[in-house]
């Protein structure tokens, strides 16, 4: 009996660590994307705000293309993807596969019905 404590006391460090990066995805995020309507090149500043219940994402992604409500947000480890409904003109989805990692959240984001996709790296905002 004596020896089963320190295992049960790794088992609950072990488990606390692995939950401990989905507290550090709440807050603001910004990066320069490069997922603009028109599909060029300029970099468009870009600010994520999450909130995080759970496995649940919830927040906005805001552009100068406005700001758009999270959609289907899941959290799973250091892994995290949801969805925005972009508004305006003809409206379209933006998919974003993220996983946070020392540099910040490193996102694929693909947009509904082109081949194109877009790698970049969110860092926690300052602001």
């Amino acid at each position: 009996m004596r020896f089963m404590l320190p295992g049960c006391l790794v088992v609950l460090l072990l488990g606390s660590l692995a939950a401990a990066p989905v507290a550090d995805i709440a807050g603001k995020w910004t990066a320069d994307t490069f997922m603009s309507a028109s599909g060029d090149s300029t970099p468009v500043p870009t600010t994520f705000t999450f909130a995080v219940n759970g496995d649940t994402l919830s927040g906005n992604v805001s552009s100068s293309a406005g700001t758009f409500d999270i959609q289907d947000g899941k959290i799973d480890g250091n892994s995290l993807t949801f969805t925005i409904q972009v508004t305006g003109g003809a409206p379209f989805k933006m998919f974003y596969d993220g996983r946070l990692t020392d540099k910040g959240h490193d996102f694929i984001v693909k947009v509904e019905g082109r081949d194109r996709s877009d790698h970049f790296v969110a860092t926690r905002s300052s602001r």
